[in-house]
């Protein structure tokens, strides 16, 4: 899939930079920075609120940072940076996770207050 950071450069995204998928659509990775693709292009993110996100500067909160454009310029997404080895918070929810993973109670309530 061809796509284009806003005002910047095309980007090809290729099977082998699939990350991740899920109900909104897919996460596809170059180097440092993700992609997120929706798969219906009426729910991506407003560029407003993008650009209101991109703002924030809090080290260990990943956000939206540019948007991305299809090649007739139709908003489809927008890039963040890349962790490695990392999960989303609202995944320390569940006890079963938690186990998992060896998440203690303390540790979890430290990452909430952080």
């Amino acid at each position: 899939m061809r796509v284009r950071v806003r005002g910047q450069r095309a980007v090809t995204l290729t099977k082998a930079d699939f990350k991740a998928s899920g109900g909104e659509g897919s996460v596809y990775v170059q180097g440092a920075t993700a992609y997120k693709i929706f798969a219906d292009p009426s729910r991506v993110t407003s560029e407003a609120k993008i650009e209101e996100l991109s703002t924030l500067a809090i080290p260990n909160v990943v956000r939206p940072r540019e948007v991305v454009v299809d090649m007739h310029d139709t908003p489809v997404g927008y890039t963040m940076q890349y962790v490695d080895d990392a999960f989303p918070l609202c995944k320390t929810f569940p006890p079963g996770f938690r186990n998992r993973v060896g998440l203690s109670p303390e540790r979890v309530a430290s990452l909430f207050r952080d």
